[in-house]
């Protein structure tokens, strides 16, 4: 957790192309937030295989509704909008729009469809989609070298260089951070260092314009990387040869929403809930900061500590489980053998509801009834449903998207002051 994104973070099925590669994605709950004013819309995201799938489960051919949710705009809301990503492909994906700009100047550009992840640290941006208009630069060494980042998530490895930029998230902007660029044509290195992972590089599967995570934890590797340790995170690259390097905290790659000047300490994500069968348009929001503004108040939410390695524990069937909630995971994934999987998803003849509690290092509990069905329930023009599938790690539970339909969940960022006292944790 402190020196890599969850486990499962962008898990979004590229292990199962039969349940997620299709021309209507197979999950679909749609949240179509109305907003009052002005807003700029998310793109998309999800992690989809390039290729062929396998025979797919039948489709259901009823229209799906859409998810309405009112949200009033202000500095520090930021819409989020469930859809397709660049490649189409994309389903139970948040997506959210940033603006990225060269330190000191008014020379920006905005980049829709970037994955709203609070299973991960940092802003990532496709090189694709930066363009060429804002050549961020790069941060280096004290030597001199550029710095390249390689991270490790379950569907492929983000590699690319570290650069400095400052962040436009909803009407707040930041001074100059550390971002990756990944997926660059030869800078900081080609290949990748043979150390850098494993997997394929993540923008081969990945249906979206970058990745913005927003997880507690304040940079995405902490005090592993002030030191060089492998996994090596950090590479200091001359010549075309890349060699693991230290980066002090303050330059890695972190949660921008720390680096805004207001309303910095965390934020809660908004999402409607989703009816069976799933939605056509699905819309919510991220509103920043927990306690410093009329509109982002705790209320009665039960505070969640994790542990010191970042995880909640979830009860299920009489086993106890390491758990972590996260937006990047197109569905709830949790272990059970009795089951019938179609390929990486739950398939039962009807609605299954996994009946867990979740409980806080602290031992702050909360029961939790969620209801999901199987993808061929779902109908064709969905973009989001409540789905559910195995995870690709023993004894953990993995709260993806679909737990965030119907609740206000807010995310504390480590070390920051909140009402409820410091971060990290969860609350809902």
């Amino acid at each position: 957790m402190a020196i890599s994104p969850m486990p499962d973070a962008l898990h979004a099925s590229a292990s199962n192309p039969a349940c997620t590669r299709r021309t209507a994605a197979p999950a679909a709950m749609v949240l179509a937030l109305v907003v009052l004013a002005g807003c700029g819309g998310g793109g998309g995201g999800g992690s989809n295989p390039d290729a062929p799938p396998p025979a797919e489960p039948r489709l259901a051919l009823a229209t799906s509704p859409p998810a309405l949710l009112q949200v009033t705009p202000a500095p520090n809301v930021l819409p989020i909008e469930l859809g397709r990503g660049p490649r189409g492909t994309a389903f139970n994906t948040p997506f959210v729009s940033v603006t990225v700009c060269l330190p000191g100047t008014a020379t920006c550009q905005t980049i829709d469809k970037v994955l709203l992840d609070t299973g991960s640290s940092g802003l990532r941006i496709d090189a694709a989609a930066l363009g060429s208009r804002v050549e961020l630069p790069s941060l280096t060494t004290g030597e001199g070298a550029p710095v390249g980042q390689c991270l490790q998530f379950a569907s492929g490895v983000t590699w690319g260089s570290v650069r400095r930029a400052e962040v436009r998230i909803a009407g707040q902007r930041t001074q100059a951070v550390s971002v990756q660029v990944y997926d660059e044509p030869s800078t900081p290195a080609r290949p990748r260092p043979a150390s850098c992972g494993v997997g394929n590089d993540l923008s081969l599967v990945l249906d979206a314009n970058g990745i913005l995570g927003v997880g507690p934890q304040r940079q995405d590797c902490g005090a592993a990387c002030e030191r060089v340790a492998p996994p090596a995170i950090y590479f200091a690259c001359s010549g075309g040869a890349c060699t693991a390097t230290s980066v002090p905290r303050a330059n890695q790659v972190g949660n921008p929403i720390a680096a805004l000047p207001a309303d910095n300490n965390g934020l809660a994500i908004l999402l409607p809930a989703v009816p069976a069968g799933g939605a056509s348009m699905v819309a919510g929001a991220a509103i920043l900061g927990i306690g410093s503004r009329p509109n982002n108040p705790l209320g009665p939410a039960r505070v969640f500590a994790p542990d010191a390695e970042g995880f909640l524990s979830t009860t299920y069937q009489g086993a106890t489980h390491r758990a972590f909630l996260d937006t990047g995971t197109n569905s709830v994934r949790f272990p059970d053998a009795g089951l019938p999987l179609c390929g990486a998803f739950y398939c039962p003849p009807q609605p299954g509801r996994l009946t867990a509690t979740i409980t806080s290092a602290e031992g702050v509990a909360k029961d939790i009834d969620f209801a999901f069905e199987a993808p061929d329930r779902v109908n064709a023009d969905a973009i989001a449903a409540s789905i559910a599938g195995g995870g690709r790690l023993p004894h953990h539970v993995n709260w993806g998207l679909p737990f965030f339909f119907g609740r206000v969940v807010h995310v504390a960022i480590e070390g920051a002051a909140t009402p409820a006292g410091p971060g990290p944790y969860w609350a809902f």
